[in-house]
């Protein structure tokens, strides 16, 4: 499928928020989350990301980071 016109730091955003939905789905609860995209570390780290541009996407990933039993350490490889 198509998602449209994206910028990869949105693609990168979307496949860090797929893979902490599945692997919840999946029954983890400890999770560590490694990317190669310093922006989209730096962003999912930011709490005050309200006004930019993939907000929706990053509040989706924040839900996870406040979870009860959900562990995500990021890193840049």
């Amino acid at each position: 499928g198509s998602c449209g016109r994206a910028s990869n730091l949105l693609a990168e955003l979307y496949a860090i928020l797929k893979g902490l939905h599945l692997a919840w789905g999946l029954g983890y609860r400890a999770i560590t989350l490694e990317s190669d995209s310093k922006s989209a570390i730096d962003l999912i780290l930011e709490d005050d990301n309200n006004f930019h541009p993939h907000a929706i996407v990053l509040g989706q990933i924040r839900i996870f980071r406040k979870r009860k039993l959900v562990f995500i350490v990021l890193s840049h490889s």
